[in-house]
């Protein structure tokens, strides 16, 4: 579940607000600055997104150099990786959302767990 950090603060309090109980939350971003990035997170965090997740799986945030030092602050505690060639790369890998996955955040690979179209 999950995608551009941008987007996915966004739909909070709308119809499309993601639900990431029990769910590993992608989560990547391009050209964002710390304070910002910052601000997106708590926001996850104070809706109770970030607690409900199951693990992190985060893209590379792209022009955002300070990004892995934030993400470190709030997804601390929970299985998490970084750097997974998804969103705005060079390498941009497709992500199926709603199946199920499964995160080896010491190896930083995520596994599906069954096939993406039926």
């Amino acid at each position: 579940m999950g995608g551009n950090l941008s987007l996915v603060v966004a739909t909070l309090s709308t119809p499309f607000e993601i639900d990431t109980r029990n769910k590993i939350l992608f989560l990547e971003e391009i050209g964002e600055p710390a304070y910002r990035l910052d601000r997106m997170l708590a926001q996850l965090k104070l809706a109770g997104k970030l607690d409900h997740a199951s693990g992190f799986a985060c893209g590379l945030f792209s022009r955002c150099p300070q990004a892995p030092d934030v993400l470190y602050h709030y997804l601390k505690g929970k299985p998490s990786c970084y750097g997974l060639p998804a969103g705005h790369s060079l390498l941009q890998a497709t992500l199926p959302l709603g199946i199920k996955a499964c995160l080896d955040a010491g190896r930083c690979r995520l596994t599906f767990m069954e096939n993406a179209l039926r």
